[in-house]
C-alpha cells in the first residue's frame, strides 16, 4: 500500500543508499560458503554438484562468485538461461559483477526481467537458482548470509509497507536490536530464485501480511513498493460507509486487484472503533472550535489540528504510523485538510 522511498527513510538515520547497497554487496558476496556439507544420516555431500572430492581431508570453501562462474561452466541450461535475460560470463570478475547486477537491480528494471523470464521456454534451471540464492534451504547457508536482516533493521523501518496497520519496529534486548518484520519476496523466490536475494525485491511486512495472507501464492499485484512509478497511495482512497466502515475505492483496475488480493476491506473491518473516534472527534472540533483553540493556544490551526488528529495528516510519513493512509483519506473526506 505505501511507496517505499529507501533513500529517504536512510536518510533519517544518516545512511546513503549507496553505503547500504555496499553493505548488502559485502554481506552477500564477501562471506565464504561450505562447499561440503553432511547430512542428517552422517554424509557428507557436494551441496552444490560441483563434482568435489567429498572425502578430501580440507573441504573447500568457495564465495558466491566462483560458485555462480562454476555452475555456469557446468551447466548448459544455467549457462543459457543467464545469458538470455543477463550478459553473458567468461570469468570471475565477471560473475561477481553479475551478481551484484541481480542483487542490486533496480526494481524498474526488475520488472522487465520478470516479463523475460515468463517468456522464457522451459527448462528453467530454477533447481540450480535455488542452490545459489535462496539461502533458506541450508542452515549453513542461512547462517553464512545472516546479514541481510541486520541491513534492514538499520533502516528501521515501523509499519507494514501491505497494509499501512501492523507495527515491524525494531527493539532492544541486552543491546541487541531485534526487528518484528519479516522480508517478503515480491516477486516470488520459488518461482523466481534467481531473485531471492534481490535488495529491491524484499518488501518489509508484517507476518499477517506476508504468511496469513500472501504466502506462496501469486497475487495480481500492483507494482512492487520500490518502483518510481508507484502510486498506490493517492490512486486508491478510504471512503467512508455506513455504521463508521470504510472502504477503499479506486478506478485502476490494478490497484482494485491488489486491494482484492491483499483483502484489505476485509482487514480493515476490525477499524470501526478508530473511524468512529476519528468522525466523532470531528463532530466536536468543528472549524470554528479549531479557529477559537488556535488563538486559545496561539498554535497554528494546523498545528492544532495535528494535535487533535495525528501529526501524519502534516508529515504524511504514511510509512511511519499505523493507519495512517486511513487518517489521511477521512481527514480529506471530513474536511479537516
Amino acid at each position: 500500500m505505501i511507496k517505499i522511498d529507501l533513500e529517504k527513510k536512510l536518510s533519517r538515520v544518516g545512511l546513503r543508499v549507496l553505503d547500504f547497497e555496499t553493505k548488502y554487496i559485502e554481506d552477500i558476496l564477501d562471506r565464504e560458503h561450505q562447499i561440503i556439507t553432511t547430512n542428517k544420516n552422517g554424509n557428507k555431500i557436494d551441496r552444490f554438484s560441483l563434482n568435489i572430492n567429498v572425502n578430501m581431508p580440507t573441504p573447500p570453501k568457495y564465495k558466491l562468485e566462483r560458485i555462480f562462474l562454476e555452475l555456469y561452466n557446468q551447466n548448459n541450461d544455467l549457462e543459457q538461461f543467464i545469458n538470455a535475460i543477463f550478459n553473458p560470463i567468461t570469468n570471475i570478475r565477471e560473475s561477481r559483477e553479475r551478481l551484484k547486477e541481480i542483487l542490486l537491480i533496480n526494481p524498474d528494471l526488475l520488472q522487465n526481467k520478470i516479463a523475460l523470464i515468463d517468456a522464457y521456454p522451459n527448462p528453467k534451471p530454477n533447481h540450480i537458482l535455488k542452490k545459489i540464492f535462496d539461502y533458506t534451504r541450508d542452515r549453513e547457508y542461512k547462517k553464512s548470509l545472516k546479514g541481510i536482516s541486520p541491513r534492514f533493521k538499520e533502516v528501521d523501518f515501523r509499519v507494514c509497507i501491505y497494509c499501512n496497520r501492523n507495527f515491524i519496529s525494531n527493539f532492544h534486548t541486552k543491546k541487541v536490536k531485534r526487528a518484528t518484520f519479516t522480508l517478503d519476496h515480491f516477486y516470488q523466490k520459488d518461482k523466481y530464485p534467481i531473485f531471492a536475494l534481490s535488495l529491491y525485491n524484499l518488501v518489509p511486512s508484517c507476518a499477517v501480511c506476508n504468511t496469513n495472507i500472501k504466502g506462496t501464492r501469486d497475487v495480481e499485484q500492483y507494482m512492487n513498493p520500490y518502483s518510481s512509478g508507484y502510486n498506490f497511495e493517492n490512486e486508491v482512497h478510504f471512503k467512508l460507509m455506513p455504521n463508521y466502515k470504510v472502504k477503499l475505492v479506486t478506478s485502476n483496475p490494478l490497484c482494485y486487484k491488489y486491494v482484492k488480493d491483499f483483502y484489505h476491506n476485509e482487514v480493515y473491518e476490525t477499524h470501526t472503533l478508530e473511524v468512529k473516534e476519528f468522525v466523532k472527534k470531528r463532530e466536536v472540533f468543528t472549524d470554528d472550535m479549531i479557529t477559537k483553540l488556535s488563538r486559545i493556544t496561539k498554535h497554528s490551526e494546523s498545528r492544532v489540528k495535528a494535535f487533535l488528529f495525528g501529526n501524519v495528516l502534516y508529515k504524511k510519513n504514511l510509512d511511519s504510523e499505523s493507519l495512517g493512509k486511513l487518517k489521511i483519506d477521512l481527514a480529506n473526506e471530513l474536511g479537516i485538510i
